[in-house]
C-alpha cells in the first residue's frame, strides 16, 4: 500500500492518494463451493416359484419431467441388475453447477424390464414415480428431498423403496 500526500500550495494538504500495489482499491474474493450431494435408489425384486439368481432381472431408470411421461424407452439414463438376494440400486449425483443453473427438481421413472433370462414369468406392470428436490444447506453441503410415488398418484407416497413382484 502506498499513501501519497501532496501540499496543495496554500497552506494545506490534498487528499491522500491511496494505491494497492497499482490498483486503486482493495478487494477480497471468497468462493463458496458445496459438496456433492449423491443419492441412492434401491429396492429389491422378489419371484414366487423358483430361486432368485443374480442378473435375472433388468430395472430402468429414465429422466423425464414433471408429466413423468418416458418419451424414449430404448434410452434409460441408468440401467441396473439384481444381485442374488434381489436387491438392486441406482447411485446419483447432483452438483452444485447443476443448481447454479437452475436445475434443483429431478424426476425419473423406474421400471422393470419386461424382457428378462427367466421363462415363464408374469411381470409386475407397476411404475414407481421419483421426485428428487436438490437443495444447499449453505454450510457446504448439497442435500436431496425425495419422494416415491407408485405410478404418479400424489396420494400413495411410499417410503423410499422400490420394490418389484413377479411369479
Amino acid at each position: 500500500m502506498k499513501v501519497v500526500v501532496e501540499d496543495d500550495g496554500q497552506g494545506g494538504l490534498n487528499e491522500p492518494v491511496v494505491t494497492y500495489n497499482g490498483a486503486d482499491k482493495i478487494q477480497f474474493t471468497n468462493k463458496y463451493e458445496a459438496a456433492d450431494a449423491k443419492l441412492t435408489l434401491s429396492g429389491t425384486k422378489y419371484l414366487d416359484g423358483r430361486q432368485l439368481n443374480a442378473g435375472d432381472f433388468t430395472f430402468d431408470l429414465f429422466e423425464t419431467d414433471e408429466s413423468f411421461a418416458v418419451t424414449n424407452e430404448k434410452n434409460p439414463h441408468k440401467t441396473a441388475t439384481n444381485d442374488a438376494q434381489g436387491h438392486y440400486r441406482f447411485d446419483l449425483t447432483y452438483t452444485q453447477e447443476q443448481l447454479l443453473a437452475g436445475k434443483v427438481d429431478y424426476y425419473y421413472v423406474v421400471r422393470e424390464r419386461k424382457v428378462s433370462r427367466v421363462d415363464g414369468v408374469f411381470f409386475d406392470y407397476k411404475d414407481y414415480h421419483v421426485h428428487v428436490v436438490v437443495m444447499d444447506d449453505g454450510a457446504g453441503e448439497l442435500f436431496t428431498r425425495t419422494t416415491i410415488y407408485e405410478s404418479g398418484g400424489a396420494d400413495d407416497v411410499l417410503p423410499n423403496k422400490l420394490d418389484f413382484y413377479n411369479s
